[in-house]
C-alpha cells in the first residue's frame, strides 16, 4: 500500500523547471574560475550521522535522486566565442561511480583528523568536463559515526537551493527509500548542444522579448502615473534609492586586509562550531535584533581579535551578505537566484552592544532601500561583456569584499539517509582571492551549525579564528543579560 502511495509522489520542483541555459548569476561563478584558480567557487554540505550507512543502499537512494535531479547528471558546456551564455547538457558519459566516493579515516577518527580531510577535499577543484558534484561516503569517525561530504560548484546551486536537494538526498524518518527506476541512459548530445546560429535566433529571440516586456512595463507605468500619480512618484523613489544603494556598494574603494598579502586563496582549511538555535532567539526577542545582525555582531567581534592578535589590527572589514531572491514558486529551483550587500563590519570596536547598534544601522539601511534586489540585473549586464571586459572587472573588484558570511534557513525537523540519522549539518562556502574567510551557517533542527573555512596562507592557525568566533557568540548569547536580571529581580 505504501508502495503504491509513493508512486504517485510529485518530483520535486525542481525536476522539470530548471532551464537548460545558465542564470547570468551562476555564470559569474563559473567564468570567474577561467580567469583564475584562486576564483574557485566550490560549496559543500556535511553532515554527520549517528552511524555508517550501508554502502548500496547509499548508492541506490543517490542514483534515485540523479534520476529525479537532471542537473545532477549535466555538465556545463560553453558556445563558441561566448556568444551566450554556458548551457547544461546531458552528459552522455555520466558515471555515478566516479561522483561517489568512500573514505575511512584513521584511528581514533577524531574532530582534527576529520576537518583536515574535508579541507584537502573542498581544495581540490571539481572537474570542468563533468556533472558538477561528488559526495563523499566517511567512516571511521569518533564514537562509531559517519559521515557524507556533499561537494559542489557554486555555478550549480546556492544556499537556499540546496535546502531542495537536502530534501532529495534524505528522509523525514529512518525508512529507507525504494529504488523506483534505474538511471535513464545518458543521451547523445553534441558537445556543442545547438548550433551557434540557433544560439543567436534564441538570444536574440530573449532580447527581443525583453524589449517587449520593457515596452508593456513602461505602458502600464505610464497608465499607473496617469492614474495614480502619488503612488507612481513613490515607486520611482524607491527604485532610485535601490540604484544609489548598489552603485554605493559597488563604488567603495576596498578596504586593505593586511593578512591577505601574498594569499592565492587555493588552499581551504574548514572548522566547525555549533550555536544553540534557542539561545540566539531569546537574545533575539529581548533585544529585537536579526539573528543575521548577531552573527555579524559576533563575525565582528572575533575578525578584529584575530588581526588585533596578529599585530594587524584594523578598524573596519567588507563583509559579503546574500539575500535570497527566490519567489514563492521558485522555493525548489536550483541554481543562485540571491542578490548581494556590502556591509561594513565594525571590527575595531571591542564593545559587542556597541558593535550590534552600528550594524543594525547599516544592515537596516540596505534592507529598507532593497539595493540587493537589482543585483542580479547588474550582474546580467557583467556576464554579457567580452572576456577582456569581464577579466578587467573581476581584477578591479578583487578586494572589494574581505569575507563572506551567509546564513541559509534549514529545517527544524530531523532527517535520516538510508536509515541513518543525521546528527549535525556544517555549510561550506568558498573562499578566493583576496578573500581569505568565509562564514557559513545553516539551522537544524535545535543548532545553529558553522563552517568557517579560511585560506591558511592568509590564516594558519585556523584554530584560533575558531576560538574568537566561539568567544565572540558567548558574548553575544549574553548580551541580553541585564533584561534576564531585571526580569528575575522583578519576579
Amino acid at each position: 500500500m505504501a508502495a503504491r502511495k509513493r508512486a504517485h509522489e510529485a518530483p520535486p520542483p525542481f525536476a522539470s523547471r530548471d532551464s537548460k541555459r545558465m542564470l547570468p548569476s551562476d555564470a559569474v561563478f563559473w567564468y570567474a574560475e577561467e580567469l583564475s584558480p584562486g576564483l574557485r567557487s566550490t560549496i559543500g554540505g556535511l553532515m554527520i550521522l549517528d552511524a555508517p550507512p550501508d554502502g548500496e543502499k547509499f548508492r541506490d537512494q543517490t542514483a534515485e535522486a540523479v534520476r529525479l535531479t537532471p542537473r545532477l547528471r549535466e555538465k556545463i558546456v560553453d558556445p563558441p566565442f561566448r556568444f551566450m551564455l554556458p548551457e547544461w547538457v546531458e552528459d552522455p558519459h555520466m558515471d555515478l561511480d566516479y561522483h561517489l566516493r568512500r573514505e575511512a579515516l584513521p584511528s581514533p577518527g577524531d574532530e582534527e583528523t576529520l576537518y583536515a580531510l574535508i579541507s584537502q577535499i573542498m581544495a581540490t577543484p571539481l572537474d570542468r568536463a563533468r556533472p558538477q558534484w561528488e559526495a563523499y561516503v566517511i567512516e571511521g569517525v569518533e564514537g562509531g559515526k559517519a559521515a557524507i561530504l556533499f561537494k559542489m560548484h557554486h555555478a550549480m546551486v546556492d544556499g537556499v537551493g540546496s535546502i531542495s536537494l537536502l530534501e532529495t538526498f534524505t528522509e523525514k524518518g529512518p525508512r529507507v527509500k525504494r529504488r523506483r527506476a534505474p538511471l535513464p541512459p545518458p543521451r547523445a548530445r553534441e558537445e556543442v548542444p545547438r548550433s551557434l546560429l540557433a544560439g543567436a535566433v534564441e538570444e536574440g529571440s530573449e532580447i527581443v522579448r525583453e524589449a517587449l516586456e520593457a515596452a508593456r512595463t513602461t505602458l502600464r507605468f505610464a497608465t499607473e502615473i496617469a492614474l495614480h500619480p502619488f503612488r507612481a512618484a513613490s515607486k520611482v523613489a524607491s527604485t532610485a534609492r535601490s540604484t544609489v544603494g548598489l552603485l554605493e556598494d559597488l563604488s567603495k574603494k576596498p578596504i586593505p586586509d593586511p593578512i591577505t598579502e601574498g594569499a592565492s586563496g587555493l588552499g581551504r582549511r574548514i572548522d566547525p562550531l555549533f550555536v544553540p538555535l534557542a539561545d540566539l532567539r531569546r537574545v533575539h526577542d529581548a533585544l529585537h535584533a536579526t539573528i543575521n545582525d548577531l552573527v555579524l555582531t559576533a563575525v565582528s567581534g572575533a575578525v578584529g581579535r584575530y588581526h588585533a592578535m596578529r599585530g594587524m589590527p584594523v578598524e573596519s572589514l567588507r563583509a559579503m551578505v546574500p539575500v535570497n531572491l527566490r519567489q514563492d514558486h521558485q522555493h525548489g529551483d536550483l541554481g543562485n537566484r540571491v542578490g548581494m550587500i556590502n556591509v561594513t563590519l565594525p571590527v575595531g570596536e571591542d564593545d559587542a552592544r556597541r558593535r550590534l547598534a552600528i550594524l543594525q544601522r547599516r544592515t537596516g539601511r540596505a534592507k529598507s532601500d532593497r539595493r540587493g534586489a537589482l543585483y542580479p540585473s547588474f550582474i546580467r549586464m557583467v556576464t554579457a561583456l567580452p572576456t577582456f571586459a569581464f577579466r578587467a572587472f573581476i581584477e578591479a573588484t578583487a578586494g572589494n569584499t574581505n569575507l563572506i558570511c551567509t546564513n541559509i534557513p534549514g529545517t527544524e525537523d530531523p532527517r535520516w539517509i538510508v536509515g541513518r540519522r543525521i546528527e549535525s549539518i556544517i555549510p561550506i562556502a568558498p573562499v578566493v582571492e583576496k578573500c581569505p574567510l568565509s562564514i557559513a551557517l545553516f539551522s537544524y533542527v535545535d543548532e545553529l551549525g558553522i563552517g568557517i573555512a579560511t585560506d591558511p596562507e592568509a590564516i594558519p592557525d585556523h584554530e584560533k579564528m575558531k576560538a574568537y568566533l566561539q568567544d565572540a557568540f558567548e558574548e553575544v548569547l549574553h548580551l541580553d543579560a541585564r533584561k534576564r536580571a531585571r526580569k528575575k529581580k522583578a519576579d
